[in-house]
Formats: C-alpha cells, structure tokens, sequence
C-alpha cells in the first residue's frame, strides 16, 4: 500500500545500516565485550532516524528508550568492570526475577490499553506491546549485567519471528531468528563466565 512516502536513497541505506550495526551489537553483547554498547546506541539511532522518515513515531520514540537504557548499560559496564580484565555477569535472585515479571506485565497492561485508546488502528497490539515490554525488560538487566537478560531476549527474539513474517517483513523475520541464535550464544558464553576459574 502506497502511504505518498518519497524515500530518499539516504532513508533506504539505514535499514541494512542499522541492522548489520544490531547484529554486531548483539555478538559483542554475547561476547561480553563493553564495545557493545556505543555499537548499540549508533544503531538505535540509526532506527529511531528511520521510523522516523517512515512516520513509525511511536517506534521512533521507543528507541529513545532503549538509548537511555544503552548509555546506562555503557556507564554501568564501565564502571562496575574496572577492576577486572573481563566482564563477569551476575544472577539475579528469583525473588526479584518474579517481581520484574509482575511489574512487565502491570506495565505491559497500561501500554496496551494506552496504545489501543491513542492508535486503535495498531497492527498486533497486543503481540506488539509485550515484545516491546520484554525487549525493555531484557535491555535493563542486560545493562545490568544479569545473565537472566539472554532468557527473555531468546524469547522475545523468537516471538518477534512469526509476528513479523504475519506483517511481511521476511527479512527482519531472519534477522530477528538469528538474533535469537546469537542470544543462545550469549547465554552459553556469560554462563562461561560466570565459573568460578580454576588454578
């Protein structure tokens, strides 16, 4: 369907530029590398220039989230790894992985009924919202260094496949499953990690 957008050979470049730029993200995240997170933050605003142009405001304005989440997750990498040649990933107690779970879905609720009241013409809302709260949710304890943060992107990254495909994005549904692959990855290798080394 013809929406009269004119994209200029610039807007047409970001997509394929933000996604390599994700996906190097991602494999420096599961490597535990703190380069992940500049690498991150250039591709969100890569997204965030193109939803955009392409008047996917309320996308545009989500990656201002995920940005803020990113420049903490650098700050937070930085400063709590400095004393160590390596990353080493914590675990977060189930107490509190239950809690942030119950406050998703209480977020998750109040972003739906908001989303549907501002644009009831929403594709998928309720498929939208909740990969949107989960990705949130897997952005902050993975700036928090939670090794719970491959879990939920796994998930996330494997329901944002057929939600994509049903919208006709093939590719992104291929990007998003190897995300999901690259999350297995990072999961196996922060578990790596977070050993005790022997001597």
């Amino acid at each position: 369907m013809n929406m009269g957008l004119e994209l200029s050979s610039a807007t047409v470049l970001l997509e394929p530029a933000g996604a390599l730029l994700a996906l190097l993200c991602v494999w420096l995240a599961a490597r535990g590398s703190l380069w992940n997170w500049p690498v991150a933050i250039l591709s969100t605003l890569i997204y965030a220039l193109l939803f955009y142009q392409i008047r996917l405001y309320s996308d545009a304005a989500l990656q201002i989230v995920f940005l803020i989440s990113q420049v903490y997750g650098w700050w937070n990498w930085k400063y709590t790894s400095r004393n160590s040649s390596t990353m080493v990933p914590e675990h977060l107690k189930s107490f509190y992985t239950v809690l942030l779970c119950v406050l998703s879905v209480f977020v998750g609720a109040g972003w739906y009924l908001a989303l549907r009241k501002i644009k009831p013409d929403a594709a998928y809302p309720a498929w939208d919202t909740a990969l949107a709260v989960s990705s949130l949710l897997a952005t902050w304890l993975q700036a928090r260094k939670y090794i719970q943060n491959w879990y939920v992107w796994i998930v996330t990254d494997l329901l944002y496949v057929p939600l994509y495909l049903l919208l006709g994005y093939q590719v992104t549904a291929i990007l998003y499953f190897i995300f999901a692959l690259l999350a297995c990855y990072g999961l196996y290798h922060w578990r790596t990690l977070s050993l005790p080394k022997t001597k």
